[in-house]
């Protein structure tokens, strides 16, 4: 996905000279995917201790 990624940064680089735009883009979604799977690991680990204490 990465890789996908910046190949579609240097394209638009080379056609609108938005890379900038892009990358900033881009870190939020990075972002914002870690962020979503700490929260969903994090409520995995709360319902397995839940379980375990049951």
């Amino acid at each position: 996905m990465i890789l996908a990624v910046m190949a579609e940064a240097e394209k638009s680089h080379e056609t609108d000279g938005t890379c900038k735009t892009l990358a900033y883009d881009i870190a939020e979604d990075v972002v914002g995917e870690f962020s979503y799977e700490t929260m969903r690991k994090s409520e995995r680990v709360k319902e397995e201790t839940a379980k375990s204490i049951s």
